[in-house]
């Protein structure tokens, strides 16, 4: 996998191609190597290979040699003997695939902190993460790297229990979510290091999508605390696993929120869900489609079913297993390919007789009181320095400075009620004196 980058010209408002400059490559990331036994290696030669460091690397440079390896492999075949005699013949001698490779850019933060201390690379990338199809590894680069060699080694390696399957960050890139392959969910905090969510998603099927739900899809009331200063939001995390099931699970809040399942997992392969979307404007809103070729609307927040969306009945999608839906003007415009079916209800792959069929969403009476509801983007984290909570505190302070003068002439005057109330009982007892 080669990373490629583009320069653009000072004159933004031509889109001629001719007008750009010539890519630039920066970083080059092959996959892992196989495993295999080291040839007559010894603690020394192997320590004498290692690079000097704290960080964990990804176990290429091992002791254990070839001999080791292939009593492993002759105990493994002789105890289960039996079971290998019921494999077919095509999956035992199948040829190894070349692996697939999951990639996210990520921001500076303090795990990697190259180009933090520099305005300028505010909100650009610093480094990549890449994981590829059944390793358990994720491998961090550096992309400030001023390296002759485009292929350098990953500046972290952060194992895991399970290959991983999916990986997904927000807009910021200050969330990273990291799905495996026994059903685990995985959400850090990338600013700080530190994780957010550590959950048994699954324990049917591996996870296959995760996506980020801005913060503004929850209550006011489920934020932070009462600071002068922005405080943490909690986001929700759709996830969706290959059992079939879709459940929306928050992250990163103070207050303990519970799980919402939005489809349960089920045991039919055609049950299962084939295509999930969020809304641009109201992400509280998802679009999903099973491979029946049922398109449903849900409420990730309450789990709640919206709506159906339905053809005409001579019309079915367009491979249901794999429909092409879209969501135009940021989600108020529904497009979905369908194929007209024949009168015995006998869908046909081939048939040239398809339509696009647009829905106006925007005018549905189901997602009016969402419309309605339409709130700004909040940011997914927020890192406030001590300095800057010092100010805030201080600030709101000299804000409150008149309202804390009001305050104490009124406690002035009860305390003087007060002290009359008590000095009551006192002067009656003189003036019976008196009388006497």
């Amino acid at each position: 996998m080669d990373i490629v980058t583009e320069s653009k010209t000072s004159d933004s408002k031509a889109m001629n191609l001719s007008n750009l400059s010539r890519p630039v490559h920066i970083l080059r990331v092959k996959p892992p190597p196989p495993f295999t036994g080291t040839a007559n290696c010894t603690p020394q030669v192997a320590l004498s290979k290692l690079d000097d460091g704290v960080i964990l690397g990804s176990g290429a440079k091992h002791l254990i040699t070839e001999a080791h390896c292939h009593l492993r492999s002759t105990v493994f075949q002789h105890l289960h003997e039996r079971d290998l005699k019921c494999l077919r013949k095509d999956e035992e001698a199948k040829t190894p695939t070349r692996p697939q490779s999951l990639c996210v850019f990520l921001n500076a933060g303090r795990m990697l902190p190259v180009g933090l201390e520099l305005p300028a690379n505010t909100g650009r990338p610093n480094s990549i993460a890449v994981a590829w199809s059944g390793s358990t590894n994720l491998y961090h680069y550096s992309l400030l790297k001023q390296a002759k060699d485009i292929e350098h080694k990953p500046e972290m390696v952060w194992p895991h229990s399970s290959p991983i399957t999916v990986l997904s960050t927000t807009p910021c890139t200050s969330l990273l979510a990291i799905g495996l392959q026994n059903g685990m969910l995985l959400v850090w905090d990338m600013f700080y290091g530190i994780p957010l969510k550590v959950q048994k998603v699954s324990s049917s099927g591996f996870v296959t999508y995760i996506k980020f739900l801005n913060p503004n899809v929850l209550s006011e009331s489920t934020g932070g605390t009462n600071a002068p200063y922005a405080t943490k939001q909690p986001c929700i995390v759709l996830v969706g696993c290959s059992d079939g099931s879709l459940t929306s699970i928050p992250c990163g809040g103070t207050q303990t929120t519970q799980n919402v399942s939005i489809v349960k997992k089920s045991t039919y392969e055609v049950e299962k869900l084939c295509f999930i979307q969020t809304f641009p404007l109201i992400p509280q809103v998802i679009i999903t489609a099973c491979k029946t070729g049922t398109v449903m609307l849900y409420d990730a927040v309450k789990g709640d079913v919206i709506c159906e969306i339905l053809l005409p009945e001579s019309y079915q999608l367009s491979i249901p297993w794999s429909p092409v839906i879209t969501l135009g003007a940021e989600g108020q415009m529904l497009f979905m390919k369908a194929n007209k079916v024949n009168s015995d209800k006998d869908y046909i792959l081939q048939n040239e007789d398809s339509s696009i069929f647009v829905f106006q969403l925007r005018s549905a009476p189901p997602l009016e009181s969402y419309w309605q509801n339409v709130q700004e983007p909040q940011p997914f984290t927020v890192h406030i320095s001590t300095e800057k909570r010092f100010d805030a505190y201080l600030a709101d302070r000299l804000a409150a400075q008149n309202k804390r003068q009001i305050r104490m002439q009124d406690r002035w005057k009860k305390l003087k009620n007060d002290v009359d109330i008590v000095q009551k009982p006192r002067h009656a007892k003189v003036d019976q004196n008196r009388d006497r």
